[in-house]
């Protein structure tokens, strides 16, 4: 039987949602607030000289797979650990660097249904290198944070991961929106073998269906639940060098809607796709077991690409990428027509 993600998360109903919320917090009365970064990735504020760039995110149940395989394999459970506090912090930071903003500060929230799991050193200690990871190389400071214990409310043996992250923009000229992108602009796309933290509500449906569940070994010998818990890449590093040496006019990371992410900007434009590599093996076995097609695979997980450049074209990009430690394709080009996403090699209009 397909596993549809829409089935479990309605995006349309949360989109109506958030789009009301906008339409409702704009009208306060704040005149630092830059308007155009309504619905980007991050809000910016106008404070003179510069801008300040804030944004809140939470990771969602990819902290599950951690916790159901620590259990059963429970004398290493740090194993499964060590990248959740990662992945929580670059989900933020990622966004907060997709506007242009130089991350300062990042403020995990974490609570739980009861303190089962941070009464063991190990966990504990894999979950905090994780953060300390992320927010070090974004070149931000932890300064504090919240956590809690609401039984009742959430699973006992369960955390809720979530968090905010503050940066500053400049000179403002390093301000990227979607009002920026233009027809030629070419799309850069950077290659990653990690599901981030999006589309875990499926996936671990479809882990309910294999036969040694997150321990089912995948042709190329690693597990399922190691493959989907490979960490979310930090993207700061790679934003700063790109503004600081070429001309950029937008980033956008490929989280929640997968593909349909590229077509943020709210203007009438089509972004043709012509090149993208074959899906990386976690994503082909999770369409394998989904039993769903191309469409549907690129509108909810990044299917390989996890972070997209909107630049004038320059080859300079693939160089930088890689210095950066990124494998950069160029992967299409913005055009003149509807609001689409055309991914060319899939035959898959978004």
């Amino acid at each position: 039987m397909p596993i549809h993600y829409s089935d479990k998360v309605d995006y349309n109903t949360l989109d109506r949602f958030a789009e009301k919320a906008i339409l409702k917090f704009s009208q306060t009365k704040s005149k630092s607030l830059v308007r155009s970064s309504l619905g980007e990735t991050a809000q910016v504020f106008d404070l003179g000289p510069f801008y300040i760039a804030i944004n809140a995110e939470i990771l969602g149940t990819k902290v599950m797979v951690a916790t159901a395989m620590s259990f059963i394999d429970s004398d290493n459970k740090a194993k499964y650990f060590k990248g959740i506090g990662q992945d929580t912090a670059n989900m933020s930071l990622n966004d907060l660097a997709a506007v242009g903003a130089q991350p300062f500060s990042y403020n995990p929230i974490i609570t739980m249904g009861d303190d089962k799991l941070i009464r063991d050193e190990d966990v504990v200690d894999a979950l905090l290198e994780g953060y300390f990871k992320a927010v070090n190389e974004a070149g931000a400071v932890i300064p504090g944070g919240e956590t809690g214990v609401i039984e009742d409310i959430i699973n006992h043996n369960e955390l809720d991961l979530a968090g905010s992250s503050v940066g500053i923009i400049s000179p403002k000229s390093r301000y990227c929106h979607g009002d920026k992108v233009e027809p030629g602009d070419h799309l850069y796309g950077l290659t990653t073998i990690s599901p981030h933290a999006n589309g875990f509500t499926a996936i671990r449906e479809i882990a309910r269906t294999l036969p040694q569940v997150y321990f089912n070994k995948l042709p190329s010998g690693r597990t399922y639940g190691e493959a989907v818990l490979e960490p979310t890449p930090g993207y700061s590093g790679i934003v700063n060098a790109l503004l600081d040496q070429v001309e950029i006019h937008y980033f956008q990371p490929i989280t929640g809607h997968g593909f349909e992410k590229i077509k943020r900007p709210k203007r009438n434009l089509t972004y043709n796709i012509i090149a993208m590599p074959e899906f990386p093996e976690i994503f082909q076995h999770i369409q394998e077991h989904a039993e769903i097609d191309d469409k549907e695979m690129l509108k909810t997980y990044n299917c390989g690409i996890g972070f997209v450049i909107y630049a004038p074209a320059n080859k300079e990009i693939i160089r930088i990428a890689g210095e950066c430690g990124f494998n950069a394709i160029d992967m299409g080009i913005v055009e003149e027509g509807p609001r689409q996403v055309i991914v060319e090699p899939f035959d898959v209009i978004i």
